[in-house]
């Protein structure tokens, strides 16, 4: 026997918070899939996340759209309406490398970025060799416009952030056929911030308190990384001994031609320690 589910349209004219975080929850964990022979439209979203899924089934259907297969579990959205809006808005089909980043109005940025993050986002820990643990952010995407658009939008909020490129033989993974194209290799854009204090400002801005949907698993280690204590720097470390005004007063001196161990003295440091601040080696947040 088929189930005909009756899904829940009206959220669409709303394009509220919800909407743009599902919005980047598709663009980057899901897909829409276009039957040419019967003309019909599927959005569809996978995940190992069953408990994330069962979240927003209801947002679409008050009956069960979530499945599973081999690997992980599949939310399906077999209506026409919710598909063309997404695919009116940026999701289109065969996005692997043409995806680009929408207009999202300013206040649904963080709700946008953080279905973005759910999706595609990576929140790890690494540890130095004192084995103190450090938060890493990665994001990963094969859209070149849209992972700038991320960047963008990170550099806007005043988030320290570094991208890099490798190559990626799809070969390996599957092939992907793009406007008739068969494409085996392309790049990966990969978004990352070190900085346990960024990491943090950025996690406040799209993890914002009573934000509906958040995945659990990243809710968790987003929690996790807001509790940690931010190493002090510059004169704000326990055993500094020089101000943010020294240091500028160090390399100005040095410009002009002062002797190193003549300024080393002045400040009673070592004349190292000059030589390090002149060539940015050390103090290089100032």
């Amino acid at each position: 026997m088929v189930i005909k589910h009756e899904y829940k349209t009206t959220f669409l004219e709303k394009e509220d918070d919800n909407f743009y975080y599902l919005l980047g929850y598709f663009m980057t964990d899901g897909c829409i899939i276009y039957n040419i022979d019967k003309k019909r439209y599927r959005a569809q979203l996978c995940s190992n996340d069953k408990d994330h899924l069962e979240h927003i089934n209801p947002y679409f259907s008050d009956l069960s759209l979530i499945s599973k297969n081999r690997n992980n579990y599949v939310l399906n959205v077999c209506n026409k309406i919710i598909a063309k809006k997404l695919v009116d808005k940026g999701c289109v089909p065969n996005k692997t490398l043409i995806l680009k980043f929408p207009d999202v109005p300013e206040q649904y940025l963080p709700d946008f970025i953080r279905g973005c993050v759910d999706g595609d986002g990576s929140l790890s820990f690494t540890k130095n060799g004192k084995n103190d643990k450090y938060p890493i952010f990665s994001f990963y995407s094969a859209a070149k416009d849209f992972i700038y658009g991320i960047k963008s939008t990170l550099d806007n909020w005043q988030i320290k952030n570094t991208i890099r490129v490798q190559e990626t033989d799809m070969s390996k993974i599957h092939i992907v056929s793009v406007l008739g194209n068969v494409i085996q290799k392309h790049d990966q854009y990969i978004i990352q911030i070190r900085r346990t204090e960024e990491i943090q400002k950025f996690l406040k801005i799209i993890y914002y308190d009573n934000c509906y949907f958040a995945m659990p698993r990243k809710l968790k280690i987003t929690k996790e990384i807001l509790q940690l204590t931010i190493r002090r720097m510059g004169e704000h470390h326990c055993c500094a001994k020089l101000k943010e005004k020294d240091i500028l007063n160090i390399r100005e001196q040095c410009k002009n031609g002062v002797s190193k161990k003549k300024i080393a003295k002045q400040f009673n440091i070592n004349w190292r320690t000059v030589y390090h601040i002149f060539n940015n080696e050390c103090w290089k947040h100032i």
